[in-house]
Parts: structure tokens; C-alpha cells; sequence
């Protein structure tokens, strides 16, 4: 399974110079908020890195795709849990929701700052679980537009201090993105 990730990476990292980067640097965004198990953070390091001066327009298209797949996750919750179940159990991740769960009634939606900059336990469960919760839309939203965007700025910029090496990689596509 890790060897079709890394695959998977390679594969969308050689995209981020090409016309379509940008759009599925958007799609990955979406999908990881609501189903996917793999980061968008592959497409928009690179593509911010590349292209310093773009880069709010970057952060912005990320967050707003990432709170487009929140409202999946959110009614994926909210309308399908019981369908889901099975395969929650069956993928091993009940005890995370179980934790979730008691996470928003112990902290609210303050929850979600920590869960969408930290890796574990993916975003997508928060979003799922929260509608599932019938966690109040509205407020909800807001807080997914702060958090996300929050985290697409924080992971590039801590990546801004690599980046001599990490534009290395990249020298010869650069002319591709300008």
C-alpha cells in the first residue's frame, strides 16, 4: 500500500508544473477533506514555493476546495452514518471516531484547530464525524475556512525554509509556471 502512495506522490508531483496543477492541487484539497487519504500538501508546497508571488491566490483556492469537501464530509455524517458504519469498522478507524466524538463534546469546534494542522487523525474523520454529531453548520463552516486556511499557510511557510534545496528539484520546470 505505501509503495502505491509513494507512486501516487511521484506522480502528482511531476504535475504541479503543468497547466492542470493548480486545478489538481484543488481537487486533492476537496478530496482530502471529505474521503481521500492523501494530502494536497504534495501540489501546493511546490506550487507556492515556485511561485512566491501567487501564493495567497494558492492558499486561497486550497481552502476554499478544502471547505467545498468539509460540506461533503459534514453531509456524509450528517445523512449517510449509518451506511457508513460498517466501513468505518471495517477500516479500522471506530475507535478514532469514538475519540472524535468525545473531543467535540469536551472542546467544541475548538477541536478542529489542532486536527487540520496536525496529520493524525485525518481531517476527513473531524469533518465526517461532525456532521454525524449534527454539529451546527453555520459555525461549523467558519471555523473549517479559519482552520484550513490557517493550515495552508502554516505547512508552506515552515517549508519556505527548505525551499533552496526543494527548488533545486524543480530548476528545470520553472519556466513552465511563470
Amino acid at each position: 500500500m505505501m509503495k502505491l502512495k509513494h507512486k501516487i506522490y511521484a506522480k502528482l508531483k511531476s504535475l504541479v508544473t503543468t497547466k492542470y496543477g493548480v486545478a489538481i492541487m484543488a481537487l486533492l484539497c476537496f478530496l482530502e477533506s471529505c474521503v481521500l487519504p492523501l494530502t494536497p500538501m504534495v501540489m501546493l508546497i511546490p506550487l507556492v514555493l515556485i511561485n512566491p508571488n501567487k501564493k495567497l491566490k494558492y492558499i486561497n483556492i486550497a481552502t476554499i476546495a478544502s471547505l467545498l469537501g468539509s460540506m461533503v464530509g459534514y453531509s456524509l455524517g450528517y445523512f449517510l452514518i449509518s451506511y457508513l458504519n460498517p466501513y468505518i469498522e471495517s477500516w479500522g478507524y471506530a475507535a478514532e471516531f469514538l475519540k472524535i466524538e468525545n473531543w467535540f463534546a469536551s472542546y467544541g469546534l475548538l477541536v478542529l484547530l489542532p486536527a487540520s494542522v496536525l496529520p493524525f487523525p485525518p481531517f476527513k474523520i473531524f469533518t465526517i464525524v461532525a456532521g454525524a454529531l449534527h454539529i451546527k453548520i453555520i459555525p461549523f463552516l467558519i471555523t473549517v475556512t479559519i482552520v484550513r486556511w490557517i493550515h495552508f499557510v502554516i505547512i508552506p511557510l515552515l517549508a519556505h525554509f527548505g525551499q533552496k534545496a526543494y527548488l533545486a528539484k524543480y530548476e528545470d520546470k520553472l519556466t513552465g509556471l511563470e
